[in-house]
């Protein structure tokens, strides 16, 4: 069976492009950034996913990318935000000056599901994680 050069490039662009991170929306402007709520979106250094990209939203926009042991700092103005993937989010009303944290994994069916999770056991995912900076 003879494998052409052109059946390769097509494999390689498929599988780039499988890592390919999408366009990101700016937050909105703070209205009053002295009381605003920080949202720390993260994502655990399991090795199953690590190679797929987790596209972070808030309200319904891509607001970062993030891959395996990686987490964003998000400020928000407070009240009612809907914070996750594209494969879903959460909806919760955010208090002013208070942080809320968020764990992504890559679901058993594929997919990512979004925890809220205690301060805990976000600094000890955020003390092996590096953050993603946000343009």
């Amino acid at each position: 069976m003879k494998i052409r050069v052109s059946h390769i490039l097509i494999v390689l662009g498929c599988l780039l492009s499988s890592c390919a991170t999408n366009p990101t929306h700016p937050l909105p402007a703070l209205a009053d950034p002295s009381k605003a709520s920080e949202v720390v979106v993260m994502r655990g250094g399991l090795i199953y996913g690590s190679g797929v990209v987790a596209n972070v939203t808030v309200d319904g926009f891509i607001v970062a990318n993030l891959f395996t042991g990686k987490h964003v700092r998000l400020r928000l103005n407070p009240g009612e935000h809907s914070v996750g993937t594209s494969h879903g989010s959460q909806t919760l009303n955010l208090e002013p000056n208070q942080k809320y944290y968020f764990l992504v994994n890559v679901g058993f069916a594929g997919g990512f599901t979004t925890h809220r999770i205690d301060e805990a056991e976000a600094s000890k995912i955020l003390s092996t994680s590096k953050e993603v900076l946000l343009k």
